[in-house]
């Protein structure tokens, strides 16, 4: 298991990484990508993790997917902890956020930056349409891989689904000169636009953002002016900006994720 544990700790561990984890020992070649995306669905001790649709529509939705480096998770957790301080210190909210990037049973889950809403079919041709919309959309644009900066700036925010539920946000950079979110946020937005689908909600471009913590509280104990005035006040994050590199559009199908790769110039 410890083989396996040092090989395996996260898919975007850079070599240099590791190395230096595996020193001495016996290593195991990477997890492919396509064998991530095959079976998607983090480990979860929750009854329904494993509903894929529900009143017999079919539901998706894209994102931009970041996989963490190991030294990542270990700058989320230390800013998350300091977010959960600086809260407990100035506000008088007894709220904890818990992270987004381990799952319930303690393992690596990537994060992602969302595209859209939950897209929902009442077929399931109808969103094997709408993944071919997007593959072609694509492949004629002049989309390709570009760098992402995610800022350590957090931000609360309720859920649009369950005012029960916050998450602990950080903001993206959105204004790279060649390739832009915007730009696939219109790809995901045309190709579903003359498709019998739904959008329960709207989708806010200008708040783009990944979720690093989330939280499970009644909606009138938690005042998120309040939680975002002491974390802009008061926490000092001491930390660099992320990046990572954006290759590809991912897509749910059930159990399975779709990936849809830039054009390489």
């Amino acid at each position: 298991m410890d083989l396996v544990k040092q090989a395996y700790a996260s898919s975007s561990e850079s070599e240099n990484e590791q190395e230096e984890q595996s020193s001495g020992a016996e290593t195991l070649p990477p997890i492919p990508s396509a064998v991530l995306d095959k079976f998607n669905i983090a480990p979860s001790v929750r009854n329904d993790s494993m509903k894929t649709s529900s009143f017999r529509h079919w539901v998706t939705f894209a994102y931009i997917e970041w996989r963490l480096a190991q030294k990542e998770r270990a700058s989320l957790d230390r800013l998350l902890s300091k977010c959960n301080s600086t809260i407990q210190k100035h506000t008088s909210q007894e709220v904890r956020f818990t992270p987004t990037y381990w799952s319930d049973l303690g393992s690596p889950r990537p994060l992602h930056i969302s595209l859209c809403t939950n897209i929902v079919f009442k077929q399931a041709e109808t969103r094997e349409t709408f993944f071919k919309n997007v593959e072609t959309a694509v492949e004629q644009s002049d989309s390709k891989p570009f760098k992402v900066i995610v800022f350590p700036r957090p931000r609360v925010i309720r859920s649009l689904t369950n005012s029960g539920h916050f998450f602990l946000t950080l903001p993206i950079d959105t204004c790279d000169t060649e390739t832009s979110i915007a730009q696939l946020i219109r790809i995901i937005r045309d190709s579903h636009r003359d498709l019998d689908a739904t959008v329960n909600f709207p989708f806010d471009e200008s708040a783009i953002h990944v979720s690093i913590g989330s939280l499970n509280a009644s909606p009138e104990s938690v005042n998120t002016a309040a939680l975002n005035e002491a974390l802009a006040s008061h926490l000092t994050p001491e930390i660099p900006d992320f990046s990572f590199k954006a290759t590809n559009i991912k897509m749910d199908r059930n159990r399975e994720t779709l990936s849809v790769r830039f054009p390489e110039v």
